[in-house]
């Protein structure tokens, strides 16, 4: 028996299964597989509706030891079969680095404290289509910070907490996100090493000092946890040609093209690995569950509902793209950044949502729209007041009077208008939660003011003195310097 197992497991016919099988805390064999599906996509995938044949209370038991938080500013999930985004983070926190040489191979809590964004993808997962997207956010994307109303590149606003980065995804582009995944560095080897290592054919020696990676000779070279998380890492990838050493020039945008092709040799490897069969599966499991963390929203038969489902699925078939950036140097005091590439950008979006292309080449704002306030705080006259002020912004805004107590600030939007309603609420501090709601007619959308409703953001004049920053379009140089599966 695997040392991982509980006592009496057996890989064999199912058990029966406990009444009411709960949601159990944290990411589990299915939270594990999308975060895999990322990071790993359909790895644990297979593996985690393998084990559930092992029994319910079994995979009960696996599930349960992925750790689960709390994020009330999820959108609600769709009902069973329809399309679902998961916020896939790779954090950069060392805090749980532990294995001999890691001080020297990554830094320190000293070297660099905090929890920041190293990668951050969305993956939608359609059922219905059989489709699996993912979504990737250059780390040094410019943003709004939803809950601050400041602005910083939108790894550093994953510092203040997964609820953070998802109000800012969900209001900034418009993109409503269901369930929340994280692995940390320890994690990521720990999934890799769980494989038995990846092959990778590198076209000439390569190395990054900052990320570790020292690849001394050109061929198909087999990665342990380690050398996959330097690959993967790699921002500053250098590689030796004609003699001499060339820089990748895309840098972060280099790294993500990288990490797609990573992926995909990722799945790939799953599979011939054999993850169906249910020892094997068990043991991924069990490697990396300590890794993991799910909201608590993602349930047990969720996940392994959805692992049945793409079971069979074809990494090959899996469709990626990047988010289009442009490049600014030395912007408004916040160094060199990246900031959305419009129209590019809403045409992304809406190809990832399966969405017809918007009409309009900019983001949605809220003079696009009617906006119904509500008020569902309790205080006396909330949305006469605020509606005053929406109007004074040039928001064509109505109070629509009081509605059932409510704690939470929500922003109800029809078919078709979830960036408007993002751009409303991107109006308020704290932002507000986006739900749609097919009764409201179109070109109208209902904000309700819950108990935690903090106000409007100060309005911000436009600048007409400051100077234009450096921008230059994000190149395509050929890739041919990159690794690719052997």
């Amino acid at each position: 028996m695997d040392a991982g197992e509980p006592p009496g497991w057996s890989p064999g016919p199912a058990a029966p299964s406990p009444p009411g099988v709960g949601r159990g805390p944290r990411h589990a064999a299915p939270s594990r597989r999308r975060r895999l599906l990322v990071i790993l996509l359909a790895v644990t995938l297979g593996a985690v509706a393998v084990v559930a044949a092992g029994g319910w209370g079994y995979a009960h038991w696996r599930f349960g030891q992925i750790a689960s938080v709390d994020l009330p500013g999820l959108s609600k999930p769709p009902p069973p079969g329809e399309p679902q985004v998961l916020l896939v983070v790779g954090s950069d926190s060392r805090a749980e680095l532990d294995q001999p040489g890691d001080a020297s191979k990554f830094g320190t809590t000293q070297d660099a404290g905090g929890v920041r964004g190293d990668v951050i993808m969305l993956v939608r997962i359609d059922p219905g289509a059989h489709t699996v997207k993912v979504l990737s956010v250059p780390r040094d994307l410019l943003v709004p910070n939803a809950a601050t109303g400041g602005r910083s590149k939108i790894n550093a606003v994953f510092a203040g907490g997964p609820q953070q980065l998802i109000q800012t995804i969900q209001q900034y582009l418009g993109i409503p996100v269901n369930h929340y995944l994280l692995v940390n560095f320890d994690g990521f080897r720990a999934i890799i090493d769980a494989l038995g290592g990846i092959r990778m054919d590198f076209p000439y020696p390569a190395e990054d000092d900052l990320s570790g990676l020292h690849i001394t000779t050109a061929g198909c070279h087999r990665l342990g946890g380690d050398r996959a998380l330097a690959v993967a890492r790699s921002r500053h990838y250098r590689y030796l040609a004609d003699g001499s050493w060339h820089s990748d020039p895309l840098s972060d945008l280099g790294r993500i093209k990288r990490q797609q092709v990573f992926l995909r040799v990722v799945l790939q490897t799953a599979l011939s690995r054999g993850l169906t069969n249910p020892v094997r599966a068990n043991r991924f499991i069990g490697a990396v569950v300590g890794h993991l963390t799910k909201d608590r929203g993602l349930t047990q038969a969720n996940a392994i509902s959805l692992a049945r489902q793409f079971r069979g699925f074809d990494p090959d078939h899996l469709g990626d793209q990047t988010l289009p950036v442009v490049v600014a140097n030395n912007y408004q005091g916040f160094g060199d950044v990246l900031l959305l590439q419009q129209p590019a950008a809403s045409l992304a979006v809406a190809k990832f949502l399966d969405r017809p292309p918007p009409t309009s080449t900019t983001l949605a704002t809220p003079q696009q729209v009617r906006v119904r306030v509500r008020n569902a705080s309790g205080v006396s006259g909330l949305a006469a007041r605020t509606t005053s002020r929406l109007v004074g912004r040039g928001v064509d805004a109505i109070n629509a009077g009081n509605t059932t107590p409510a704690g939470r600030t929500t922003v109800r939007y029809p078919p078709g208008q979830q960036q408007a309603a993002a751009a409303v609420a991107a109006l308020l501090l704290g932002g507000a939660r986006l739900l749609p709601d097919s009764s409201l007619p179109a070109g109208t959308v209902q904000l309700v003011l819950g108990s935690d409703y903090r106000g409007l953001r100060a309005a911000t004049a436009p600048t007409t003195t400051a100077p234009r920053p450096t921008v230059t379009t994000t190149p395509s140089p050929p890739r041919a310097f990159d690794p690719r599966p052997c």
